[in-house]
């Protein structure tokens, strides 16, 4: 049957739904390259002779013009505890607070000048005042303390009274050297890093209200300290992580997956023992160091490092701030993105995505208020039925109506949709599901919501032609929607029930063909089930990420016109560029492609090209750039065309009349598509797929558009570059990956069929086909033939890329011998061997209790059946004896019976003994 096979005892326990943690984002604060102090940003504070925050240089300086007695502050909101809290004399402050809400951390450059005097310090710190006039602190400080002693970094975690939980910790830095400082408060706990280390964590009771920096003199002498590049850490609700799942392994047998989804992630850690850990709804801080490098950390510290443009990175595991070597780990990664399929919006199922099956009750999917419905009515065998041909014959149940959506998709890994079971009607047994289908041999995975008598239950199991193997189960309701999804990654399929991974196993033998989302009821009586918002796994393949240095001919080709440059490698990115329009139309193209179409298409603007070279590929996607400051005319395209007829399916991004990067999706020829407004970001993910007679659009990893592609044949993925106004422009593009339809067919793995008394492969079989193995080095083997001549025998020895041998059985035999021919298994699994007038194949055909048959002709045709020519006419036997009684059941037909070496032979038709003599030549 084709749906998996669940067994209907089940026990009830409530599912425990996790609340999800909470996702923290580093965000850019101030870079201080204005001429003045944002008072929007900061708020000042000092005394006792130091001087309010300034900018200097584009830098925020803290300092002090020497100790003053009276103290001097300024606190726009009045009273602050700042002057009740800190000593004021003689030690001068200048303080710069943060003036904003719902920050969690703060990050900066912090530098102590060269010509600093001592007891100068400048550090970052969070206070919580409480109403009593105490106040708790956080902070790390860098301070100069003695010539010549170097710097020394201080790091508390402070409680009242004053000076509890101070730490010092000496570092050999330099006065005159930028140091970074991060302080994070979340979750009831707090880090402190430098320099990208984590030197103390602990638990905290205690939120700061106050983030910020400060700077002091103790002696009371002039001084001046520098911060830069400020970054704050907010709480977020959705991250550029989310819809990705990572795949990590390492050389010595670690791996890991990473699914992120609403702002946190789920992790499958499997050890060299190969035992596997799955942690769930984890929350983690985000920090996007450039478009290539992003790291998150773990509230215990951990750092996960992540550079896409080398596809690597670093596990640093952190133990009360220190790094615990043997938990660490290099690793490669492989990112894929959960995409948008179907959110079922028409007013009719969109059968260019879907193939749909139903048999014995179950019925046609419609739509139905913006969801997909499968039902079915109550069962019957008779009922009309449709499934796709490769399932003609899958063993479908006739006990019970089905109901299936299917997409057939070599790329796809991955399937997600929300389901839901109304709580209405008879509906005990009935169930809805998510599956992936192997149709040779049958086999499907599965992961279904099923109603029943005593409530609902979520079920994931393993279906095949030997039974179905439950793997488990977690309770669901009624009239709830749903989001589950299985991934086949690595080698393993995992389950997620609302982000949450409950459950992965190894299926190597799995070879999806389909997936889809199906529903039943057990009890035959009719049903009704809801799916929506289906998104799909690509396999995405890298194809190139310029971190060579120059572009591959070998993967891309170029074109250029009307002034445009040649597309160029710089800085790990494509640059496309023009000085300026030019007269020249062509400069560069493709040939077959100077149509007079695309120079029209061009509409005479510089333009530079860069275009995929493989016919293969159905999909491409990129981070494209464009710059800040680009002319309102320029654009930078994803594109798919077609030359016959001439079209082009473009997502465009331009920089709409000065006022930000806007996207326009359309089709050329037909003038038709969509314009959306972006975001204030330069750069973006786009990606087009040429699906089903559509192309079809995403940016971000979200479908913004997809246009008619029926009588679109893509002849060219590319990314195309251009300025209307024949004005000078640069652009870039990075991280190419593409979609490739398979142009081999995957053979399934060999079986060993046939093994001599030594345990060496001699046969195998490779789906329906028998072939010699690979290697026969070390294999002696027994013949049997027959030919005009009668029945021949032979003994053979294969070893080192010779066969060998001599006429008669042997118990062994070595080199001499008169037959010593070269021989290799061939692509086809024959063995060939190179003879004086050419080459001799023998092509197993047939294996029957250890008796290998084959063809031993020039070509190693296949048998043709009824006409005598290319049977079965030589056997090979991994014994002697097995071949003698072999060979004497053939030459004795009438079961003459030899008496050991004697001239003496037994008939059992005349029931007597006789007596053989020679006579010439012959018995």
């Amino acid at each position: 049957m084709l749906r998996i096979s669940i067994f209907s005892l089940f026990f009830s326990f409530p599912l425990v739904h996790s609340l999800f943690s909470t996702t923290y984002v580093w965000e850019e604060y101030d870079d201080f390259s204005s001429t003045e102090l944002n008072a929007n940003n900061w708020i000042s504070a000092w005394w006792s002779g130091a001087q309010p925050a300034s900018v200097s240089s584009e830098y925020l300086k803290l300092s002090g013009s020497g100790v003053a007695y009276s103290p001097i502050s300024l606190n726009p909101r009045g009273s602050d505890p700042l002057l009740s809290s800190m000593p004021q004399q003689p030690t001068m402050h200048s303080f710069a607070e943060i003036n904003a809400n719902g920050i969690y951390g703060i990050e900066a450059d912090v530098m102590i000048p060269a010509n600093a005097p001592t007891s100068t310090g400048v550090g970052i710190v969070g206070f919580h005042f409480n109403p009593d006039g105490t106040k708790h602190s956080m902070g790390i400080e860098l301070g100069y303390w003695s010539s010549g002693s170097g710097l020394e970094f201080e790091y508390e975690n402070e409680t009242p009274p004053v000076g509890q939980g101070i730490e010092k910790s000496t570092y050999d830095g330099a006065l005159g050297n930028w140091y970074k400082l991060s302080l994070i408060h979340t979750a009831s706990k707090g880090y402190l890093l430098r320099d990208g280390t984590v030197i103390l964590e602990f638990d905290s009771t205690y939120d700061p209200n106050w983030y910020g920096f400060m700077s002091f003199n103790d002696e009371g002498n002039p001084y001046e300290v520098y911060v830069d590049n400020v970054r704050v850490l907010r709480e977020a609700t959705t991250t550029s992580l989310d819809g990705s799942i990572f795949t990590l392994s390492s050389t010595d047998g670690v791996s890991e997956t990473l699914s992120f989804e609403n702002g946190t992630f789920t992790s499958s850690f499997v050890d060299s023992r190969k035992s596997t850990t799955i942690t769930s709804n984890q929350s983690y801080i985000l920090d996007s160091m450039s478009s290539n490098s992003w790291k998150i950390t773990l509230n215990d510290g951990d750092i996960y490092s992540f550079d896409s443009s080398a596809g690597t990175g670093t596990l640093k595991d952190y133990e009360n701030g220190v790094i615990d070597t043997s938990g660490s780990w290099n690793f490669t990664f492989t990112r894929n993105t959960w995409m948008d399929y179907d959110d079922f919006s028409g007013s009719t199922l969109d059968t260019t995505k879907w193939e749909v099956g139903y048999f014995a009750g179950g019925e046609t999917v419609t739509i139905v208020n913006g969801q997909a419905q499968l039902s079915g009515s109550a069962y019957s065998p008779s009922s009309p039925s449709q499934m796709p041909s490769d399932f003609a014959n899958a063993g479908q149940d006739a006990t019970e109506g089905n109901t299936f959506l299917f997409i057939k998709d070599a790329t796809i890994i991955g399937l997600e949709a929300d389901i839901m079971i109304p709580d209405a009607g008879n509906q005990n047994e009935a169930g809805i599901y998510l599956t992936t289908l192997d149709s040779n041999p049958f086999g499907s995975l599965g992961f279904e919501l099923r109603k029943k008598a005593t409530g609902s239950s979520f079920n994931y199991s393993y279906f095949d032609d030997q039974g179905s193997k439950i793997y488990g189960y977690e309770a669901g309701s009624l009239d709830t929607f749903y989001k589950i999804k299985i991934t086949e990654l690595n080698g393993e399929t995992s389950y997620y029930l609302d982000n949450k991974l409950i459950k992965q196993v190894t299926s190597t033998s799995h070879d999806s063909d389909y997936w889809g989302i199906g529903a039943f009821n057990d009890n035959r009586m009719a049903y009704t089930t809801y799916a929506d918002n289906v998104r799909v796994l690509r396999n995405w393949e890298d194809y190139d990420d310029f971190s060579s240095g120059t572009l591959d001919a070998s993967k891309w080709g170029t074109m250029y016109f009307y002034g445009g440059d040649k597309p160029e490698v710089k800085d790990g990115r494509v640059e496309f560029s023009s000085s300026g329009k030019s007269a020249s139309a062509s400069s560069d193209f493709k040939q077959g492609w100077n149509s007079t179409e695309f120079i029209n298409y061009t509409e005479g603007a510089p333009g530079s090209v860069l275009y995929v070279n493989d016919s293969a590929v159905y999909g491409i996607e990129a981070t494209v750039t464009l710059p800040v400051g680009s002319s309102p005319e320029t654009g930078i395209c994803l594109q798919v065309g077609s030359l016959n007829s001439f079209g082009q399916h473009i997502a465009e991004l331009m920089n709409d009349k000065g006022n930000g990067p806007s996207f326009w999706i359309h089709d050329y020829v037909a003038d038709s598509g969509i314009s959306t407004p972006s975001s204030t970001e330069t750069t973006f993910k786009v990606s087009v797929i040429n699906d089903n007679q559509k192309n079809i659009f995403y940016i971000n990893n979200v479908k913004m558009h997809e246009l008619d592609a029926t009588y679109f044949i893509p002849d060219w993925f590319g990314i195309n570059t251009f300025e209307n106004n024949g004005e000078a422009y640069t652009v870039y593009a990075d991280n190419v990956r593409v979609l490739r339809r398979s142009t081999t067919t995957t053979e399934p793995d060999p079986v060993t069929v046939v093994s001599d008394p030594n345990g060496q492969a001699v046969v195998v079989q490779v789906g329906n086909e028998y072939q010699w193995n690979s290697t026969l080095d070390g294999v002696t083997l027994w013949t049997v033939a027959k030919s005009s001549d009668g029945w021949g025998s032979m003994t053979m020895r294969f070893e080192s890329g010779r066969n060998y041998g001599n006429k008669g059985f042997y118990d062994s035999i070595a080199l001499p011998q008169t037959y010593d021919m070269p021989f290799v298994i061939d692509q086809n699994g024959y063995v060939k061997v190179t003879e004086t007038s050419g080459y001799q194949y023998y092509n197993a055909v047939s294996v029957e209790n250890g008796i290998i048959g084959t063809i031993q002709n020039d070509e190693g045709l296949a048998s043709v059946a009824n006409n005598g020519i290319n049977q079965v006419d030589q056997w090979f036997f991994t014994t002697r004896a097995a071949a003698e009684d072999y060979y004497y059941s053939k030459v004795n037909p009438k079961d003459w019976m030899w008496f050991d070496q004697y001239p003496w032979m037994y008939s059992n038709e005349r029931q007597d003994w006789l007596y053989f003599y020679p006579s010439g030549s012959k018995l």
